[in-house]
Order: structure tokens, then sequence, then C-alpha cells
């Protein structure tokens, strides 16, 4: 049973190994491996190193993944030998090596050429797959758009090399290749929303800012003017009832004054002034043409 096993692994290996591709046994940092195809192992995020089973097989599609750039370089240092020595020194076919990056800073240059020249000789195309864009005008022209990976940027280098002349430190010519105007272009819609809603929110919350500090201006001198229309009426009312006081007090003193004039007056004995009736003349006429008849 155990030897049934061997020779259908073994058979596997060589069918991949015809089918260019290759069986890599991934380690991971807690100690484990696992074992995955040459064009899948970008499955198993940040591998600590890699081995080819069996070591005599050449791929033609390579991808890996790692967390971040530095975690890619850190690999770079740990392996002892370049990427390219997992491709065919000649191949009919495209040799692909394809790297996937969750995260990338603005200070990382993965297409630099002290970058580029530690991959090797032996190999073709050069993909970058970026989860994130740094804000860097000279890599946002060369980004690619895969409709079947959107949320990925890509970076696409063309490496030419001679595999008749001998590696000797020197970097392969490259092309870093532009979208073709044909090609699918990333949807502009999100980022033109999402750039909108930010902008928007942006002059709202100046806007309103704004409001505020213009209210509050409104805002001071209307106090300020109430304050003083309030202490004003309450003085005005304070005034006026201490004046309707003593106007008060003033005519209550002259009542009293006439008064005690009038009761000073009768209590001496003064008669008041009488109108006497005079007798009426056409009574006394009367009476003497009465006595002259008789």
């Amino acid at each position: 049973m155990k030897w049934f096993i061997l020779s259908i692994f073994f058979t596997f290996n060589f069918t991949n190994c015809f089918g260019h591709l290759c069986n890599y046994i991934i380690k991971n940092a807690d100690s484990t491996s696992d074992l995955c195809l040459s064009n899948e192992c970008h499955k198993y995020l940040d591998p600590l190193s890699l081995t080819v089973k069996p070591n005599t097989c050449k791929a033609n599609f390579v991808s890996l993944a790692f967390s971040s750039f530095q975690t890619y370089q850190a690999f770079l240092d740990q392996t002892r030998w370049q990427l390219s020595v997992l491709f065919p020194k000649k191949s009919q076919q495209t040799r692909l090596l394809r790297i996937y990056l969750n995260q990338i800073h603005i200070d990382d240059r993965p297409t630099e050429e002290n970058h580029l020249n530690r991959l090797g000789n032996h190999i073709d195309s050069y993909q970058i797959y970026m989860r994130n864009l740094p804000n860097e005008l000279f890599l946002q022209r060369f980004i690619h758009y895969d409709p079947d990976d959107p949320q990925w940027f890509i970076i696409k280098i063309q490496l030419y090399c001679n595999s008749f002349i001998p590696y000797d430190g020197k970097p392969c010519p490259v092309l870093i290749t532009s979208p073709s105007v044909f090609a699918p272009q990333r949807p502009k819609l999100v980022t033109t929303i999402t750039s909108n809603l930010l902008s928007s929110s942006t002059s709202t919350t100046q806007k309103t800012s704004e409001s505020i500090y213009f209210i509050i201006l409104i805002l001071i001198p209307l106090g300020i003017l109430s304050i003083t229309i309030i202490l004003s009426i309450l003085v005005y009312r304070h005034l006026h009832r201490k004046g309707s006081s003593q106007t008060d007090g003033t005519l209550s003193s002259i009542s009293q004054h006439i008064d005690s004039t009038n009761r000073s007056t009768y209590h001496g004995r003064v008669r008041p002034y009488q109108v006497s009736r005079l007798p009426s003349p056409h009574k006394e006429s009367l009476y003497k043409e009465t006595e002259q008849h008789l």
C-alpha cells in the first residue's frame, strides 16, 4: 500500500513536470508544511522556504504570496538561490513569475533595478499583484486591470534576458508595459463616488463650521442687546415705582393740610356768607294800587 501511494505521488509529479508545473513543499512560519502546485502556491501566505519535488522539475508558471513587500524581500534574503532557477533555461512558453502583495508602501520600489537584479535571467514575465496602490504617479500609469481579479492592482514587467550569456549580476533589459487602450479598464465609478463623498463631507464640515461661526457672531451682539433692553426695562420700572410713591405722598400731605385748615376755620365760628333777599318791587306796587282803589 505504501509503495502504491508513492508510485501515485511520483506519477503525479511526472505529469505535472510534463505539463510545465511542479509540486512545491511550502514551509510555513508555524513549522508546518503544505504541498501545492507551482501556480497555486499563492494560497499560502508568507512562506519561509520552498522545496521542489522532484528537484529537477522546472515550471513555466510560479506564484507566491506575501503580506508585504518587506516580507517578500526577507524571503529573497533567506533563499540562497534566485527565483529564476525554478524555471527552465529555455522554453517555448512564457516563463511567468507572479507575486501577490497584500500591502505595499510608498517607499517600496518593486520595479527598481536592484530588486529585479535578484530574480535571475530565466524569467520572461514578472507580474506584481498589489492589494493597494501607493500614491505614486510613476506606477499609476502602468496599472493593469483584470476583471477576474478586480481587487488587485497589477504591474507587468517584461524581462529580456539572453539565456546564452551567463548572468553576471547585470540586470536584464526590462520594460514596464502599459495597459492597452482596448484592454478592460478599471471602473472609475466607485473611485469617483468615494472621492466625491469625501470632498462633499469635507466641504460640508467646512460650511458647517463657517455657519456656526457666523451664527455665533450674530448671537453675541443680539445677546448683549437683549441684556441691555432687559436691564433698561427693569431700571425704568424701578424708577417709575419710586416716582409714583413720591407723588402719592405729596398728594396725601396736601389733602391733610386742607383738612386741617378747614377744621381750624370752623372751630373759630366764622359764619359763612349768606345772600339776603330783597322785597319784590312788584309785590309793593300791587299793594299801593289796591290801597288807592279802596
